[in-house]
């Protein structure tokens, strides 16, 4: 399946800033349980009735195709991820009959989710505005997982752990080779393709499809010893334990081809 991520929100788990449109939603399956189906993936057939009489559309209902395992063979399945309007229609018509309390639980937990995305975004938006846009739903994660780990659910949309965060990323990505300046390479790399930082164009062709992945590989890892660490300087010291000391990958580096156009 499409990998998403997804937090629990009193009782309910959501996906924050998975899809592009940036709304919280809610899978299927997760609902019809929420909602009390004794087989959740039947909340499936009521979605695609009311997909087929134009009550719901794409943008209420994102459909997610991929293929799941039943021990026997892999089927292709489609399931649907759904906002706070189309999870609380649904619901409306479910057979369960879904009370007040369980209605009032779910739009609560939306609410939960959009304080927490909005936190999120607005740090996206100070702290990580010159990242390229393929690293930035990757930064939206680890972000949101280290606000959590802080405790921090409120607090300045510019955190001092923020400002340095995508630096220390990408160092851990691709190595610690520092000149005498203390500047890592990737960071010497990107200042020789944009040389004036306030230009509108800026080149993101070091970024290469492998280094691309390396990246995701070291923020899943922060993703993970976020839901383990105590404190930040916990989860610093593992990740500088695990990917630090290293050499230069230079594979991810070098010869750059561009992935898409200047933003």
């Amino acid at each position: 399946m499409t990998e998403i991520t997804t937090k629990a929100f009193l009782g309910i788990e959501l996906a924050v800033g998975c899809f592009d449109d940036g709304r919280a939603r809610v899978r299927d399956i997760e609902l019809g349980r929420f909602l009390g189906y004794a087989r959740p993936r039947k909340i499936r057939e009521l979605i695609e009735r009311e997909l087929a009489s134009g009550n719901l559309n794409d943008s209420d209902i994102r459909p997610v195709v991929g293929r799941v395992e039943t021990g026997v063979a892999s089927v292709e399945v489609t399931e649907y991820w759904l906002t706070e309007e189309a999870a609380l229609f649904v619901s409306s018509r479910s057979d369960t009959k879904a009370g007040a309390q369980v209605l009032r639980g779910l739009i609560a937990a939306y609410e939960a989710a959009r304080h927490d995305s909005a936190r999120v975004t607005k740090i996206l938006e100070l702290c990580f505005q010159n990242e390229p846009r393929q690293v930035k739903p990757m930064f939206s994660r680890l972000i949101a997982g280290i606000i959590r780990m802080r405790g921090e659910q409120d607090g300045p949309a510019n955190p001092a752990w923020a400002r340095g965060l995508a630096q220390m990323i990408y160092r851990w990505a691709f190595g610690d080779d520092l000149n005498e300046d203390g500047e890592p390479a990737e960071q010497r790399l990107r200042r020789s393709l944009n040389p004036d930082p306030s230009s509108s164009r800026v080149d993101y062709s070091w970024l290469t499809d492998d280094g691309l992945r390396q990246v995701e590989r070291v923020i899943q890892c922060g993703e993970d010893y976020a839901d383990t660490a105590q404190d930040w300087a916990e989860w610093r010291d593992k990740m500088r334990h695990r990917w630090e000391g290293r050499p230069l990958q230079l594979m991810f580096l070098g010869s750059p081809r561009r992935l898409g156009a200047a933003e």
